[in-house]
């Protein structure tokens, strides 16, 4: 009879992160999320010159000089890019094997555009590392399949010399049995047209996004504009960064709610309600 156990699923702390030599982040926004998490990061790569991937939607300047490798994912696709992590590091598969025979790496690659290739250049700086950590984040966990998610990161764990840290820590327990078996990756879904992405707002409620973003949703800079997500109307004041890029957009929030289990990526028609 199996037995069914509780776990945090965290190996890793952001001590453990400092001393690290190589880091593989999913689903962290290296600029919005977590100022710890990236002086971490920081401290890793001065002290140990680690090398640190991110697999993430959005390309964020303030972080590239921090980062050997930038990887943008699909939104979504969190999921397939945690499942492709498993199938390079992952020797013995065995007790997965179906989990594991199951994926089409052709498909979910096309599909969550992380080339294999990237997914080579990985590996090969993996070799000769001691002490690698693989960062599950915020929105990885937010994912509609965040409990499959989790059980690939823990079979990470349990079959590397990973240790995973999750972000935001400790922020939530998952129960499974030991015997359990990793599901199919899903179908990815798609995420066309307008996208935002939504995060604590500093000074003002804008929607940030790129010139790309602009031309997609058919606004321009200085619009007025309006949106919904879940029932809730956001009315935004539009501003192109220069330095963004990509088709989705930041939408900033007062007293946004961090402990929220939402997915923070969002489809949304917008309308320019300007006078």
């Amino acid at each position: 009879m199996s037995q069914k156990k509780e776990t945090t699923l965290q190996s890793a702390t952001l001590e453990d992160l400092k001393r690290s030599d190589f880091v593989i982040s999913v689903g962290n926004s290296l600029k919005n999320d977590n100022m710890p998490l990236k002086l971490a990061l920081y401290y890793a790569l001065t002290n140990n010159k680690s090398y640190i991937s991110s697999i993430y939607p959005i390309e964020e300047k303030d972080s590239s000089n921090l980062l050997s490798l930038f990887i943008k994912n699909e939104v979504g696709s969190e999921e397939a890019a945690l499942a492709m992590i498993a199938n390079i590091f992952v020797d013995d598969k065995s007790d997965q094997e179906e989990f594991f025979d199951a994926l089409d790496i052709g498909y979910l690659s096309a599909e969550s555009n992380i080339s294999e290739e990237e997914l080579d250049i990985i590996k090969t700086n993996y070799i000769g590392k001691q002490k690698p950590v693989l960062v599950v984040g915020e929105d990885t966990l937010n994912h509609p399949r965040a409990k499959n998610i989790v059980k690939i990161a823990r079979y990470i764990e349990e079959n590397t010399p990973f240790k995973v840290l999750m972000i935001p820590m400790d922020r939530r327990k998952f129960s499974y049995k030991t015997d359990e078996k990793i599901d199919a990756v899903e179908e990815l879904g798609e995420f066309n047209g307008s996208v935002v992405y939504s995060v604590s707002a500093l000074e003002k409620e804008e929607l940030i996004g790129s010139a790309q973003f602009a031309l997609c949703s058919k606004i321009r800079s200085g619009d007025n504009v309006k949106f919904s997500i879940d029932g809730v109307e956001y009315i935004r004041h539009f501003k192109i960064d220069k330095y963004m890029k990509g088709t989705i957009a930041y939408n900033q929030i007062f007293c946004m709610d961090v402990k929220s289990s939402a997915y923070r990526y969002n489809q949304v028609k917008i309308e320019v309600i300007n006078e």
